[in-house]
Parts: C-alpha cells; structure tokens; sequence
C-alpha cells in the first residue's frame, strides 16, 4: 500500500512537471511576425501614372491677347487651345493663325490684330485685285504658290504656308526671306510675281 502511494505521488509529481516544462516552451515560443498585406494597384493609382506619363509642353501666346504669357499644355493640344487660354482681344485677327495646328513645344504664337490687314480689308468696288498678275503670298494655298512661283516645288510651297501660319501674315514681300529656303536669288527671281496684298 505505501508503494502504490509513494508511485502515486511521483506520477503525480512527474505530471505536474511536464505540465510546467509545456507551458514554459509554449510562453517562450519565436513567433514569426505576419507577412504584409500587399495591397493591389488600384485603377486611381494607374490612372495617376499614365496621366504623368503625358508630357507637358509650354508655348507662349502674344500680341491680341488679354493674358500674354507662357501656357502649359499637353503635347497634342492644337494652337486654339492655346489661344483660347491667352482670350484674344476683339480686335484679334484670327485668319492667319493656323488655329487648327498642333502645338509644338517651345514655340511662341502671335496674334495680329485687324488694323495689320487694313490692306487686305479695303478691296476695291470692282473687286478687282491690286496686283491682277501677282500671287498674294498672304492668301495663296501651297498649290497655289507651286503653280504660279518659279522654282517654288510643294516642300516649299508647304514651307511658306507653315511660317505665315505660325508668325501672322507678312507685311512686306521682303519678308518671305525668312521662310527656310528661300534666300537672296531665289527671291530676285519671284520678287515681281508676288504681293502682300
């Protein structure tokens, strides 16, 4: 009888150790921290990324303008765009602008005003041209500027509408000069077939 007891109270003992041994290992345990939530891109952060991924261009707008000054876009924006920002002035002459363009990064945009057309504006009665056997290079088309121009192909033609688009009509027929293209020769020989007005 004092054996069994005595095994008794040492299993009892024994269990009470196991028991401690368990909780101690368990209250020790490493546990490894929890992974990160990894949030998918939402579709307002794709949508932020392509929008910078546009690129921002700067033009400058002048002369008819309410607000002169250097107007940020976006590259494929037209020359409308541009001056609409800028509002132009009642007397702005809009003809010769190229509104329908697009804008290229850099460049600046000029807006004439009506009083630098007075020349175009008073016709005669008849309606008879000034110059009836000279080509208005402030008004021809580039198909027109090849027909009647010597030595004027359809890359320059295209050339001379281009300038006059971007910097307003020219005032004097000197002026073609400036078109890439033409220099000193080739204008002695159109210089008595055009006109500016």
């Amino acid at each position: 009888m004092n054996i069994s007891q005595r095994h008794l109270r040492a299993g009892i003992v024994g269990l009470v150790l196991l028991l401690l041994v368990g909780y101690y290992v368990a209250e020790h345990r490493q546990i490894p921290p929890p992974l990160p939530d990894i949030q998918p891109a939402t579709g307002q952060e794709i949508n932020l990324s392509e929008e910078k991924a546009e690129q921002e261009i700067q033009v400058y707008v002048g002369g008819a303008v309410k607000s002169a000054g250097v107007y940020y876009l976006r590259e494929g924006d037209r020359v409308h765009q541009a001056v609409a920002l800028a509002e132009p002035l009642p007397n702005a002459d809009l003809r010769y602008v190229g509104m329908a363009r697009e804008l290229v990064d850099g460049e600046s945009i000029l807006v004439p005003e009506l009083q630098e057309q007075d020349a175009l504006q008073n016709t005669s009665a008849s309606a008879q041209p000034a110059h009836p056997n000279k080509i208005n290079i402030n008004r021809a088309t580039a198909a027109e500027l090849e027909a009647a121009l010597e030595g004027i192909g359809p890359g320059l033609a295209q050339r001379i509408v281009d300038y006059r688009n971007a910097n307003g009509p020219f005032k004097k027929i000197e002026d073609i000069t400036k078109v890439s293209g033409i220099g000193e020769k080739r204008f002695e020989a159109i210089k008595d077939s055009i006109s500016v007005y």
